[in-house]
């Protein structure tokens, strides 16, 4: 058998996971002294109640060790292992992954998506898709990496408040951007996070979004995924505009604390794979 693994930046609940019978090795969150497994110990409505309240978090990559525990389950059976992990220039996951293969028997693919959450999602469940329809690792390898350069991530930010604690903003530009609500649109460029484009308040945000998701020509026979931090509103109202343009919107996803740690509640996001 193949075995799909996965980092907890893919969104994927507990229950999801379960269903669909794959791994997925949590990041570290950690709160001053407290460190959490992202998505085991702390869930996502409880993570954006502590970013609120308590001092800022960081973030840390699995150790090679977590991912060793998880590749050693399937030792026995020699099942072969694909894991499809965040962008290797956004955290060190993609690394851990593979110090952690030289040390089992089995056949270990590690595959770097160049992307993070919905997209992530969105190559995950083709890789399970494509394992429950017999495929070979090779065939399934294949295929996720020929989409990884078509597939698009946008999302924009509600506050700026977040980029500044994590030092991806400066505090004066942060200051100014707050006066003139100032709304960045962030989207993925060979691996590493830009901004796009810039809107002013949160209806021009969401009408970004959708303006920049429009400029691709879309693979309408994949999924398009939604994704948003602690409240939906915005990714109801993109539904509702892509929806109106004949798309359909296979799932709306809350995005965990990785990525959230930088968004801050209000976020919304789209991904995509272009065709």
């Amino acid at each position: 058998m193949i075995r799909i693994i996965t980092d907890s930046t893919s969104d994927f609940t507990i229950e999801e996971a379960k269903q669909l019978n794959i791994d997925v090795v949590p990041l570290n969150i950690v709160f001053k002294e407290k460190s959490y497994l992202d998505r085991v110990e702390l869930g996502s409505r409880e993570f954006y109640e502590l970013l609120v309240s308590k001092d800022y978090p960081t973030t840390s990559q699995p150790s090679p060790s977590q991912f060793y525990d998880v590749y050693k389950k399937y030792e026995e059976t020699n099942d072969d292992i694909i894991f499809i992990g965040i962008s290797g220039e956004l955290s060190g996951t993609i690394q851990s992954a593979k110090i952690a293969s030289f040390d089992v028997k089995n056949r270990v693919e590690v595959v770097d998506s160049r992307v993070a959450a919905m997209p992530l999602k969105l190559l995950v469940n083709k890789a399970v898709k494509l394992r429950d329809e017999n495929k070979s690792c090779e065939e399934i390898v294949n295929t996720i990496k020929s989409m990884i350069d078509k597939t698009v991530l946008y999302a924009g930010f509600d506050t700026l408040e977040f980029l500044v604690k994590g030092g991806r903003l400066s505090k004066v530009a942060g200051f100014a951007g707050t006066l003139l609500k100032v709304k960045p649109i962030i989207g993925l460029n060979d691996g590493k996070l830009e901004v796009v484009t810039k809107a002013r308040g949160y209806k021009q945000m969401i009408n970004s979004i959708f303006e920049k998701a429009m400029s691709h020509k879309i693979d309408t026979s994949e999924p398009i995924y939604l994704g948003y931090t602690k409240n939906n509103e915005g990714a109801l109202i993109l539904k509702s505009l892509l929806e109106e343009k004949g798309y359909k919107v296979e799932q709306i996803v809350e995005i965990g604390a990785v990525v959230g740690v930088h968004a801050g509640p209000g976020a919304c996001a789209i991904g995509f794979v272009e065709a």
